[in-house]
């Protein structure tokens, strides 16, 4: 993701900007008490009004007081009404707003060729099965068309909300009722844009190049959770050769969401943090490591036959920006790379992170749940267990059995949620505008 292209925008509660920071510049870090502020946050805000752009036109610290940080909710029970939109003008210059793509084909391509969104690979179906059946697209009651909006700037890279105006405008003047639906994306030329696709996060709105159809992403909803004492792994609790933790018994993702994966800290390499012991890397960026299941059915139905299928999926992220990835002072983009997969029954270094994995042999009535452990080591992987695998039958973290590999420690306990705040009459949200990752 080019991060140039992200664009802050502070909202009112129906979801009118407020004020637009510009792309590629975030908002203030703090409020006026030095409250940190987040992605979503609800805050009130002083400013000046300019009646000419109707937005805030200027906004600092000063100008922000906190009122509470709610947690993203989880979708569930979702149906949504989506309005489909694709923008054609040829008269525009530089460059012409060209649809490239004709009504059947988004339409075939968002809720497959029958029209029902019931098509594998189509994007109902995908956001159907990659968020567990809780999200689903109403292929009835959503609308695809074909407007003229007016000429934005096609010399440059114009901004999402003069670009979204515009196909409001468009859509009102062909006698499109917007209120109809409750969510819209926008199929247009994105001139001298590096995105092939760009979202609220959260929000409402999808912007997508017409050869961009193929990137649509869905948001993270909280359907994925990580194994029981799995999601922050580190020093303290991956133990060093020639001791071993787990197993950890990850189904694959089509399966569900729910304890899909393990997140590790790499906090023992001596390059994590900086003298201070506290602070994280950022001049050699450290890693941190994701590792889940991957079987080729369902929505993972792409992966069939891959070489990364029936595998441990091993990625990294960078670590600074995977401590809190709603915080305005992170990027929500972690820098994520597909390092390495695993088959199962096998023991894997991952040389670069003084780590071995290990895989155990499926489990399951559908084969589909692979046990995984870790050991750390200083020097050589020599110093953990040679075995090519910790046979099936170990007992799980938390029980300790005579073997060649020592008994596992037990992760620690996940740490609990605080309370979530109390309900407020929030003012404005802040809100970032993003191409999905």
């Amino acid at each position: 993701m080019d991060e140039s292209e992200t664009e802050w925008n502070l909202i009112d509660s129906r979801g009118k900007t407020i004020h637009s920071y510009g792309k590629g510049k975030a908002p203030p870090a703090k409020d006026r008490n030095g409250n940190p502020l987040q992605v979503g946050d609800y805050v009130v805000s002083e400013c000046t009004y300019d009646t000419v752009t109707q937005q805030c036109s200027s906004l600092t610290s000063a100008d922000y007081t906190l009122l509470s940080s709610p947690p993203p909710p989880v979708a569930t029970g979702v149906v949504q009404k989506v309005l489909i939109l694709i923008a054609n003008n040829p008269t525009c210059l530089p460059n012409p707003l060209d649809p490239g793509v004709t009504i059947d084909q988004v339409r075939a391509k968002y809720f497959g060729a029958d029209g029902t969104g019931t098509a594998q690979g189509c994007v109902a179906r995908s956001v159907e099965d990659c968020s567990y059946g809780n999200i689903k697209m109403d292929p009835v009651n959503s609308y695809i068309g074909m407007v003229t909006p007016v000429c934005w700037n096609t010399s440059i890279c114009e901004g999402y909300y003069t670009i979204d105006g515009a196909m409001r405008n468009a859509a009102a003047a062909a006698g499109i009722d917007l209120t109809k639906y409750d969510h819209y994306h926008w199929t247009v030329r994105g001139w001298n844009c590096g995105w092939s696709g760009a979202a609220q996060t959260p929000g409402t709105v999808v912007w997508m190049q017409p050869w961009g159809l193929d990137t649509y992403q869905e948001a993270t909803m909280g359907w994925a959770s990580p194994a029981v004492g799995a999601g922050n792994l580190n020093r303290d609790t991956v133990r060093a050769g020639p001791g071993f933790t787990g197993p950890f018994n990850l189904p694959a993702t089509y399966l569900t969401g729910a304890g899909a994966y393990v997140r590790m800290r790499t906090d023992w390499l001596p390059n994590y943090y900086l003298s201070d012991g506290v602070t994280i890397n950022t001049v050699q960026p450290t890693r941190n490591l994701y590792f889940a299941v991957r079987v080729g059915l369902e929505a993972d139905y792409r992966t069939a036959g891959a070489l990364h299928d029936r595998s441990l999926n091993v990625h990294d992220v960078q670590a600074d920006r995977d401590v809190d990835p709603l915080a305005v002072k992170m990027s929500n983009n972690r820098m994520c790379n597909f390092t390495a997969y695993f088959q199962p029954n096998s023991r894997n270094t991952l040389t670069r992170y003084n780590l071995v994995v290990y895989t155990g042999g499926w489990m399951g009535d559908k084969q589909s749940i692979l046990p995984t452990y870790f050991c750390r080591y200083s020097a050589s992987d020599a110093e953990c267990p040679a075995l090519a695998t910790p046979p099936a039958s170990f007992a799980p973290a938390s029980s300790s059995q005579p073997s060649a590999l020592a008994a596992s420690a037990k992760p620690a306990a996940p740490v609990a949620s605080a309370a979530e705040p109390p309900p407020q009459s929030p003012a404005f949200a802040l809100h970032q505008d993003r191409r999905p990752h």
